[in-house]
């Protein structure tokens, strides 16, 4: 009887735990913490001044080595919330690449 006990509880967790990663693997998750790494890093940056300082983006390699420096010398919390952006701009991309390689082959086989 005991041993049910624990068998359930043990099953019951991994149910849980499942249920709290889909949770947050969800498209509104992402969204939200998308738009909250925004909406700091908006608050912890000066975009304007940021954007007044990059150079033309005509010269990839003075822009590129501009966000590196930039990245390499701001606070760590910045960079932390950047990661995540970035992180989740690229996980998104992904998933919409897919959505849009799926739906094309359903209407390539709708019209053969």
């Amino acid at each position: 009887m005991k041993h049910e006990q624990q068998m359930r509880e043990y099953v019951m967790r991994r149910v849980y735990a499942l249920f709290l990663i889909r949770s947050l693997l969800s498209p509104a998750s992402r969204v939200l913490a998308l738009g909250v790494s925004l909406l700091l890093i908006t608050l912890s940056v000066s975009v304007p001044n940021v954007i007044h300082n990059m150079p033309s983006f005509l010269n990839i390699a003075d822009v590129s080595r501009f966000f590196v420096y930039a990245f390499l010398n701001t606070q760590v919390v910045v960079q932390v919330l950047l990661v995540i952006l970035t992180t989740f701009v690229v996980w998104t991309g992904v998933d919409i690449v897919r959505v849009f390689a799926k739906n094309s082959r359903q209407f390539d086989t709708a019209l053969n």
